[in-house]
């Protein structure tokens, strides 16, 4: 093995890391959104702009429909890109 390959073949491994490692935080991710009980918008600066809850908060009901709804797409927006990935991994 000449030095041009082993730096071709030491950047590709660097890429597969890279991917497996973002494929194992989506993972843990999608894991941790499913039976979420509430949903929370934060903007960039780390404010809460919007919370809804899926579970009685004092008097009211909240919004299970609409939390259990947005976490099952997140989830499927999740398993689509590790799809994704999972395909440029192969293709290294």
């Amino acid at each position: 093995m000449d030095r041009k390959t082993l730096e071709y073949m030491e950047g590709r491994a660097a890429k597969a890391r890279e991917i497996v490692k973002k494929i194992d935080e989506l993972s843990r991710a999608a894991e941790q959104i499913v039976g979420a009980n509430y949903v929370q918008f934060e903007d960039h600066y780390g404010n809460i702009r919007a919370t809804l809850r899926g579970y009685r908060n004092g008097n009211s009901m909240q919004q299970p429909r609409v939390v259990n709804s947005i976490c099952k797409s997140v989830v499927e927006v999740i398993r689509l890109e590790i799809q994704q990935l999972e395909q440029e991994l192969a293709e290294l």
